[in-house]
């Protein structure tokens, strides 16, 4: 016990060594700070009041609908924020609020503030926001006018257009215009796609667009046809033809310098002696094709009158004699029909002129020079009946200074042909002739001096009452 107890003081006895060397450093230590003067403490002091705060950040997503705002750092104050007009937001507790579910088309107003020491705010300036939304899509693009080169599309309000190829690549510069309606310079016969959409506004993003498919028309031919030649015409008629034939395609003729087209080369109702002008053209599918070239124009004048037809019923045939002899020449006088001098005619009139007379299909041919023919009909026609006939010429006034040979035309005329002729024959037709005289002509000739006739008469009678012949 008594050697535990002295092992115990011999322990406590060290401890309490080790325990005063420290504290004389402590106290050594202590010394010499206090030997050292130390700087006088300081109270924090109350910041400044600001004048103005920057505007707040603002951070716009339309896809999702939602605009983040950073607020401005202010030393010494909380900031807030205002929202005009009001929607719900999300804190995020980090400088920044998120404000969702926004309505598209709406624009929102931000400001930030901070409460003043006096309890007044002190506001930001305003930012502000629209969240867009899309356009409705229009209706598909109208391509009113398409030519081989060109297509022009019909204008909407407040859309733009754009022309691609078939592949997507844009044609030139038209990509997503409103200025440009026409598309010029393109390739013939080729497809292109042509888009439309609403152009983005200041609340509204543009629409999807809407796109249609176009092929431009074939070119034209490049050479065009022959100028219209002129086959009739009259006062009120003409008939043309192309100057060339054309087997692969139709020709089509205007009028009325290419207004109107017709397949058929004439052309009714139009106004005597007028001037008029026709082209010609081959015809095309305006739906595939651009239009063809005309060609030289071909003017002409209508007929001031109706034409002149000649007639057979109008052509006279007359014999010297009245009689026809199987042994004798007789002269045959024959007229024509139809207009003789230039002057006179027209366009598409017509003259018969004699020409010669037969009497056989293989019998001699007997010339009419000057309208007369000396005619020898032959021995086997004598004492009968046969059929003489009477070419004549037809011809046709197609201007110029000629008529032009239009074919022939016969005349049949029946005759008597009598017996061979002699003295008692000549003696005959004497007293045939005296005997129509007398029976035709000495009437007449009475009837028109009546009056000397009445006179002699009467002088005459009065003769025989005075010898007493009429008692």
């Amino acid at each position: 016990m008594t050697k535990t107890n002295s092992v115990t003081k011999r322990m406590l006895a060290l401890l309490l060594a080790v325990l005063m060397m420290f504290s004389g450093m402590a106290v050594s230590a202590s010394a010499a700070t206090a030997g050292t003067p130390s700087e006088p403490t300081t109270q924090p002091t109350a910041p400044a009041v600001p004048t103005s705060i920057p505007a707040p950040t603002l951070t716009k997503s339309d896809a999702d609908k939602t605009i983040t705002v950073k607020l401005p750092v202010v030393p010494g104050y909380k900031v807030y924020i205002q929202v005009s007009p009001s929607a719900s937001y999300v804190d995020l507790n980090n400088g920044s609020w998120l404000y969702v579910n926004l309505t598209p088309g709406q624009k929102y107003t931000f400001k930030a503030y901070i409460g003043k020491p006096d309890g007044s705010l002190l506001y930001s300036p305003e930012k502000s926001e629209t969240i867009k939304d899309k356009h409705a899509a229009p209706n598909a693009p109208v391509a009113s006018k398409v030519t081989s080169k060109s297509i022009t599309v019909t204008k909407v309000t407040d859309c733009e257009y754009r022309l691609t190829d078939e592949k997507g690549n844009v044609v030139k510069t038209y990509n997503w215009s409103d200025k440009t309606v026409v598309f010029e310079g393109l390739s013939a016969n080729t497809k292109y796609v042509l888009s439309i959409r609403r152009k983005e506004t200041t609340t509204k993003y543009a629409s999807d667009p809407v796109s249609i498919t176009v092929r431009t028309l074939k070119a034209g031919d490049k050479t065009a046809v022959g100028k219209p030649v002129l086959l009739d015409k009259t006062d009120t008629t003409v008939i043309v033809k192309c100057a060339e034939a054309d087997k692969d395609k139709k020709i089509e003729f205007s009028i009325d310098k290419g207004k109107t087209w017709q397949y058929s080369g004439e052309f009714k109702n139009l106004k005597a002696n007028t001037i008029y002008g026709v082209i010609a053209r081959r015809a095309y599918d305006p739906a595939v094709q651009d239009p063809n070239p005309s060609s030289a124009i071909l003017e002409f004048r209508t007929n001031s009158k109706p034409r002149v037809e000649a007639s057979l019923a109008d052509c006279k045939v007359t014999f010297a004699e009245g009689k026809i002899y199987a042994n004798a020449p007789i002269e045959v006088s024959v007229s024509g029909d139809g207009p003789d001098d230039l002057y006179l005619a027209e366009f598409g009139d017509t003259r018969f002129i004699p020409d010669y007379i037969y009497f056989d299909a293989k019998g001699e041919q007997f010339p009419i020079k000057n309208g007369k023919t000396e005619v020898i009909p032959g021995s086997a026609h004598a004492n009968s009946k046969t059929t003489m006939y009477v070419v004549f010429k037809v011809e046709r006034y197609n201007g110029g200074n000629n008529w032009k040979p239009a074919g022939t035309i016969t005349l049949e005329k029946e005759v008597e042909v009598g017996p061979n002729r002699n003295v008692f024959t000549v003696i005959g037709e004497f007293f045939v002739t005296a005997f129509n005289f007398l029976f035709n002509t000495l009437p007449d000739l009475i009837l028109s001096t009546g009056g000397l006739w009445e006179k002699g008469l009467a002088l005459l009678f009065g003769m025989f009452d005075d010898i007493g012949l009429t008692k």
